[in-house]
């Protein structure tokens, strides 16, 4: 969208495509910049309203920066949590896991415990009974050994096992402690960065302190312009004046003819002055209100319009300009030598020479 507005002869060129509402090109007449105001008034006001558009567009650029920021805080924010509850899911599943298989292992354990018991309570019973059946109680002993090896083997491997299961229980909860860590270094890299927003908001209210102060001198401009149509009644006054002298002075009749005619003349020029002070004024009232309601309806829409950029130049002598207008009738100007943000025209551009 555009950001600001001279009062006559610069306007934009070299324009590239882009989406969002129709920009309608009119014909116009563009003076010198020489020709408009003496006291230097028009020059401080373009320097003013340059002023305004650089702050406006910095403005403009921290407010999305900081929306792209805060969406991609958030998106961050979202998938650390998730990664995280995830994370958190798995490891306490793999937990129950191992708890039941540690469970099983020592109820295995305690089993051979009781079948190694017994067996040796068996063997006992077989040396009581070795009397009458030595032999039998050999061949029961040789198996009884041989069962309690394996029994013994078994027991040892499953040692093993617990303890191979006790380091990767020792593994896991390493593992659960650095997501952790890892989880809490998120968070403060999250809050620095809510820390770093905030202060972009405050350069960002300071900025449109400045553009409130602009306003401000642009208003005061606006007073002398008054001052300047003050200055033209006066012009009138002495122009009643001199018709007036010219009555009464019968005997120096053609000097009084020319000396009115002058007058005359004067009063011409005053008045088409007095006629270019009120257009400049109508035209500023008018871009100071488009501005205002621009700037709510980029607040309200969110700017998801693409944009392109204008080159400005100055229109002096023979140069061919183009006369902007929007589709409800208001111009728009730009200061000299500013880059500006327009839409895409759909209607044909009509090229005009200033008149000299």
């Amino acid at each position: 969208m555009v950001q600001g507005q001279t009062a006559e002869g610069d306007y934009l060129s070299n324009s590239k495509s882009s989406q969002s509402s129709n920009v309608q090109v009119l014909k116009g007449v563009v003076r010198p910049a020489s020709a408009l105001d003496p006291g230097g008034a028009v020059s401080r006001f373009r320097q003013l309203q340059g002023d305004l558009v650089r702050k406006r567009k910095q403005c403009e650029e921290l407010k999305k920066s900081n929306n792209w920021l805060a969406k991609e805080l958030h998106a961050e924010k979202v998938l650390l949590r998730a990664e995280s509850e995830r994370t958190m899911r798995n490891l306490r599943t793999l937990n129950q896991k191992m708890h039941a298989t540690i469970k099983e292992l020592r109820q295995k354990a305690s089993e051979a415990e009781a079948l190694s018991e017994r067996l040796q309570k068996e063997a006992v019973t077989s040396r009581e009974e070795a009397d009458c059946a030595r032999k039998l109680a050999e061949s029961h002993k040789k198996e009884a050994s041989e069962e309690r090896n394996k029994l013994q083997t078994l027991n040892i491997r499953l040692q093993e096992e617990n303890e191979h299961l006790q380091s990767k229980l020792t593994d896991v909860e390493c593992r659960l402690t650095v997501t952790e860590r890892k989880y809490f270094e998120s968070k403060s890299m999250l809050d620095r960065s809510t820390w770093e927003n905030q202060l972009k908001s405050e350069e960002i209210s300071c900025l449109e302190f400045e553009r409130d102060r602009e306003m401000l001198r642009s208003k005061e401009l606006l007073e002398e312009v008054s001052k300047l149509k003050d200055r033209e009644a006066v012009f009138r006054q002495a122009a009643v004046a001199a018709e007036e002298a010219s009555d009464e002075a019968t005997r120096l009749q053609y000097k009084t003819e020319g000396y009115w005619r002058l007058a005359e003349h004067e009063k011409e020029e005053k008045s088409k002055e007095c006629e270019l002070w009120r257009q400049k004024y109508n035209v500023l009232h008018d871009v100071l209100r488009s501005q205002e309601e621009e700037k709510a309806k980029r607040q309200n829409k969110a700017c998801q319009a693409k944009f392109q950029t204008y080159f400005l130049c100055r229109t002096e002598c023979d140069q061919q300009v183009s006369i902007a207008r929007t589709n409800d009738g208001t111009p728009k100007s730009f200061v000299e030598g500013e880059s500006v943000h327009f839409t895409e025209p759909d209607a044909q551009e009509y090229k005009v020479t200033p008149e000299r």
